[in-house]
Protein backbone atom coordinates (compact mmCIF):
# COMPACT_ATOMS: atom_id res chain seq x y z
CA UNK A 1 0.00 0.00 0.00
CA UNK A 2 1.30 3.68 -0.65
CA UNK A 3 0.54 6.13 1.67
CA UNK A 4 1.41 9.79 1.61
CA UNK A 5 3.58 11.67 3.78
CA UNK A 6 3.13 15.82 3.72
CA UNK A 7 6.30 17.30 4.86
CA UNK A 8 6.03 20.45 6.67
CA UNK A 9 5.26 23.72 4.62
CA UNK A 10 8.23 26.31 4.74
CA UNK A 11 8.07 30.14 4.17
CA UNK A 12 9.70 31.01 0.71
CA UNK A 13 13.45 31.70 2.19
CA UNK A 14 15.59 29.88 -0.02
CA UNK A 15 18.21 28.36 2.59
CA UNK A 16 15.74 27.82 4.88
CA UNK A 17 13.41 25.46 2.38
CA UNK A 18 16.85 23.68 0.80
CA UNK A 19 17.42 22.78 4.52
CA UNK A 20 13.72 21.27 4.81
CA UNK A 21 13.85 19.80 1.33
CA UNK A 22 17.32 17.96 2.37
CA UNK A 23 15.64 16.43 5.68
CA UNK A 24 12.65 15.44 3.39
CA UNK A 25 15.07 13.63 0.81
CA UNK A 26 16.68 11.98 3.82
CA UNK A 27 12.56 10.66 5.32
CA UNK A 28 11.85 9.59 1.65
CA UNK A 29 15.59 7.23 1.44
CA UNK A 30 14.83 6.10 4.82
CA UNK A 31 11.06 4.73 3.69
CA UNK A 32 12.02 3.68 0.70
CA UNK A 33 9.50 3.23 -2.31
CA UNK A 34 6.71 2.17 0.40
CA UNK A 35 5.92 5.25 0.77
CA UNK A 36 5.70 8.96 -1.54
CA UNK A 37 7.11 11.49 0.38
CA UNK A 38 5.40 15.45 -0.75
CA UNK A 39 7.55 18.42 0.20
CA UNK A 40 5.65 21.58 -0.06
CA UNK A 41 7.02 25.15 -0.03
CA UNK A 42 5.74 28.70 -0.78
CA UNK A 43 6.45 30.76 -3.88
CA UNK A 44 4.60 33.64 -3.77
CA UNK A 45 1.46 35.76 -2.34
CA UNK A 46 -0.93 37.62 -4.97
CA UNK A 47 -2.10 40.10 -2.20
CA UNK A 48 -4.83 41.18 -5.48
CA UNK A 49 -6.75 37.92 -5.27
CA UNK A 50 -5.28 37.13 -1.48
CA UNK A 51 -3.78 33.77 -2.63
CA UNK A 52 -0.31 32.18 -2.15
CA UNK A 53 1.66 29.97 -4.60
CA UNK A 54 2.77 26.76 -4.06
CA UNK A 55 5.07 23.55 -5.65
CA UNK A 56 4.56 20.24 -4.39
CA UNK A 57 7.42 18.33 -5.37
CA UNK A 58 6.54 14.13 -5.05
CA UNK A 59 10.53 12.88 -3.56
CA UNK A 60 9.91 9.59 -4.62
CA UNK A 61 8.40 10.14 -7.99
CA UNK A 62 10.37 13.67 -8.76
CA UNK A 63 7.24 15.10 -10.28
CA UNK A 64 6.30 18.57 -9.40
CA UNK A 65 3.63 20.76 -9.35
CA UNK A 66 2.23 24.43 -8.66
CA UNK A 67 -0.89 25.63 -7.52
CA UNK A 68 -2.49 28.41 -5.99
CA UNK A 69 -4.36 28.05 -2.61
CA UNK A 70 -6.42 30.86 -1.17
CA UNK A 71 -5.66 32.51 2.30
CA UNK A 72 -7.87 33.30 5.13
CA UNK A 73 -9.36 36.76 3.93
CA UNK A 74 -9.47 39.47 6.52
CA UNK A 75 -12.83 40.20 8.14
CA UNK A 76 -13.05 43.15 6.12
CA UNK A 77 -13.47 40.58 2.85
CA UNK A 78 -15.29 37.91 3.88
CA UNK A 79 -18.09 40.26 5.46
CA UNK A 80 -18.44 41.69 2.07
CA UNK A 81 -20.64 38.96 0.78
CA UNK A 82 -23.24 37.37 3.53
CA UNK A 83 -24.28 33.94 2.45
CA UNK A 84 -27.07 32.99 4.41
CA UNK A 85 -27.33 28.42 5.70
CA UNK A 86 -29.89 27.52 8.00
CA UNK A 87 -27.05 24.71 8.42
CA UNK A 88 -23.77 25.48 9.48
CA UNK A 89 -23.48 24.39 12.77
CA UNK A 90 -26.42 26.74 14.02
CA UNK A 91 -24.41 29.51 11.96
CA UNK A 92 -26.08 31.69 9.93
CA UNK A 93 -23.93 33.63 8.23
CA UNK A 94 -20.80 32.21 6.43
CA UNK A 95 -17.81 34.44 4.78
CA UNK A 96 -16.73 33.98 1.21
CA UNK A 97 -14.98 30.44 2.50
CA UNK A 98 -17.96 29.36 3.79
CA UNK A 99 -16.87 29.63 7.82
CA UNK A 100 -18.87 30.99 10.16
CA UNK A 101 -19.07 34.28 10.63
CA UNK A 102 -20.48 34.44 13.99
CA UNK A 103 -23.98 35.70 15.88
CA UNK A 104 -22.11 38.17 18.15
CA UNK A 105 -20.88 40.55 15.15
CA UNK A 106 -22.05 41.56 13.67
CA UNK A 107 -25.23 42.60 15.68
CA UNK A 108 -28.25 44.08 13.55
CA UNK A 109 -31.55 45.71 15.05
CA UNK A 110 -34.73 44.60 15.92
CA UNK A 111 -32.80 41.14 17.45
CA UNK A 112 -32.20 40.34 13.73
CA UNK A 113 -29.04 37.91 14.66
CA UNK A 114 -31.32 36.17 17.65
CA UNK A 115 -34.32 35.80 14.64
CA UNK A 116 -31.87 34.18 12.13
CA UNK A 117 -30.22 31.84 14.70
CA UNK A 118 -33.50 30.60 15.91
CA UNK A 119 -34.82 30.04 12.32
CA UNK A 120 -31.93 28.20 11.76
CA UNK A 121 -32.35 26.21 14.69
CA UNK A 122 -35.22 25.25 13.49
CA UNK A 123 -33.78 23.26 10.42
CA UNK A 124 -31.73 21.37 13.27
CA UNK A 125 -34.71 20.34 14.73
CA UNK A 126 -35.94 18.87 10.97
CA UNK A 127 -33.11 16.54 10.64
CA UNK A 128 -32.27 13.17 11.15
CA UNK A 129 -28.57 13.01 11.51
CA UNK A 130 -28.43 9.42 11.75
CA UNK A 131 -30.46 8.85 8.48
CA UNK A 132 -28.81 12.39 7.10
CA UNK A 133 -32.24 13.44 5.44
CA UNK A 134 -33.93 16.49 6.39
CA UNK A 135 -38.03 16.52 6.76
CA UNK A 136 -38.64 18.99 3.54
CA UNK A 137 -42.66 18.60 4.18
CA UNK A 138 -42.60 19.79 7.48
CA UNK A 139 -40.11 22.61 7.13
CA UNK A 140 -42.51 23.87 3.77
CA UNK A 141 -45.33 23.55 6.26
CA UNK A 142 -43.62 26.12 8.64
CA UNK A 143 -42.46 28.42 5.12
CA UNK A 144 -39.00 28.26 6.21
CA UNK A 145 -37.86 29.64 2.77
CA UNK A 146 -40.30 32.52 2.75
CA UNK A 147 -39.20 33.02 6.55
CA UNK A 148 -35.07 33.00 5.44
CA UNK A 149 -35.75 35.46 2.36
CA UNK A 150 -37.96 37.67 4.54
CA UNK A 151 -35.17 37.84 7.11
CA UNK A 152 -32.39 37.70 4.57
CA UNK A 153 -33.86 41.39 2.72
CA UNK A 154 -34.20 42.28 6.38
CA UNK A 155 -30.04 41.97 6.28
CA UNK A 156 -29.48 43.63 3.02
CA UNK A 157 -31.18 46.59 4.64
CA UNK A 158 -28.89 46.79 7.36
CA UNK A 159 -25.75 46.25 5.53
CA UNK A 160 -26.55 48.64 2.61
CA UNK A 161 -24.20 48.78 -0.22
CA UNK A 162 -21.83 47.87 2.13
CA UNK A 163 -22.52 43.90 1.14
CA UNK A 164 -23.98 41.69 -0.98
CA UNK A 165 -26.42 38.95 0.53
CA UNK A 166 -26.99 35.93 -0.72
CA UNK A 167 -29.95 33.70 -0.06
CA UNK A 168 -29.03 29.55 -0.57
CA UNK A 169 -32.67 27.98 -0.86
CA UNK A 170 -33.61 24.61 1.22
CA UNK A 171 -36.62 23.57 -0.17
CA UNK A 172 -35.04 23.77 -3.89
CA UNK A 173 -31.75 24.31 -5.74
CA UNK A 174 -31.56 27.92 -5.84
CA UNK A 175 -29.80 30.78 -4.97
CA UNK A 176 -30.46 34.14 -5.20
CA UNK A 177 -28.79 37.75 -4.15
CA UNK A 178 -31.10 40.44 -2.39
CA UNK A 179 -30.73 43.65 -3.87
CA UNK A 180 -31.10 47.04 -2.90
CA UNK A 181 -34.74 47.54 -3.52
CA UNK A 182 -35.53 44.11 -1.96
CA UNK A 183 -36.52 42.16 -5.29
CA UNK A 184 -33.85 38.98 -5.69
CA UNK A 185 -32.18 37.97 -8.77
CA UNK A 186 -31.21 34.33 -9.19
CA UNK A 187 -27.35 33.49 -9.23
CA UNK A 188 -25.65 30.50 -10.16
CA UNK A 189 -25.12 28.18 -7.24
CA UNK A 190 -21.24 28.00 -7.51
CA UNK A 191 -20.64 31.53 -8.02
CA UNK A 192 -17.12 32.54 -6.82
CA UNK A 193 -17.42 36.21 -4.99
CA UNK A 194 -14.14 36.39 -3.71
CA UNK A 195 -12.73 38.37 -7.03
CA UNK A 196 -15.53 41.34 -6.11
CA UNK A 197 -15.37 41.45 -2.48
CA UNK A 198 -11.31 42.26 -3.17
CA UNK A 199 -11.99 44.61 -5.90
CA UNK A 200 -14.65 46.13 -3.13
CA UNK A 201 -12.26 46.14 -0.57
CA UNK A 202 -9.47 47.58 -2.20
CA UNK A 203 -6.77 45.81 -0.92
CA UNK A 204 -3.25 46.57 -1.56
CA UNK A 205 0.04 45.05 -1.88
Amino acid sequence: MLRVFMAPTFTGRAAFDAKGRALVAQLQKAVGDNFHVMFHHWISFDPKQWRSRWREEDLLSGKCKEFWLHEYLPIEVVTKVLSIYPDCGGAYLCDLDGCCIGNDKPVFSDNLDERLTAWSESWDKCFDSTAMKIDKKRLAEQKFDVRGLAMAKELKRAVGVTSRVIYHYTLRRKTEEVLEDGETKEVPRNTNFRRWALKQARLKP
